[in-house]
């Protein structure tokens, strides 16, 4: 991927701007990490999650899954959440996935979500995309990636990122 900076400074700066963020908000709650890579940055993403588990390796507030899984799980109440890239599988098969990965979870939880982030077509969007499956929400991400070459010549040009957030009850969204 075009960057204008070298990776190595790229890499630093982000792993700073992830711990001071992560400092932050373990002073008010305990901090769960997911490293979930990415089709572009799986060893970088690999390297960034070992970087934080050494940095907080004695924290009892924050803890990090970097496990070598390209999909990762998280209970929060009766909130299954799951997260992947979504370059790998086929989104109507990520309900089954969830419930043949993580049946524990499937059973003590009633609202289930797969968040993905990968959407790299002209279905590229600055909104949510929400599916419902098989009682699974299916949640596409909008990229907040900035044009470089290649979206340039895809003509992904006049998009605006937007970060988004989601906020989580112990009954659900």
């Amino acid at each position: 991927q075009d960057t204008d900076v070298r990776w190595q400074k790229m890499f630093r700066e982000g792993r700073k701007m992830l711990v001071e963020t992560i400092d932050y908000l373990s002073g008010f709650a305990p901090v769960d990490i997911l490293i979930v890579p990415g089709n572009h940055d799986e060893q970088t993403s690999f390297y960034l999650g070992d970087a934080l588990e050494a940095w907080y390796h004695n924290n009892d507030n924050v803890s990090v899954n970097n496990t070598a899984t390209s999909r990762k799980y998280y209970k929060y109440h009766n909130n299954l959440i799951a997260f992947t890239h979504g370059d790998k599988e086929k989104h109507a098969d990520l309900p089954l996935i969830m419930a043949t990965e993580a049946p524990e979870l499937w059973a003590q939880c009633s609202n289930r979500e797969f968040i993905i982030g990968h959407l790299h077509t002209n279905r590229t969007t600055n909104r949510i995309v929400t599916d419902e499956n098989r009682g699974v929400q299916i949640i596409i991400m909008p990229s907040i990636a900035g044009t470089d070459a290649w979206h340039s010549g895809k003509a992904y040009v006049n998009n605006k990122k937007l970060g988004v957030a989601r906020i989580y009850s112990k009954n659900g969204l």
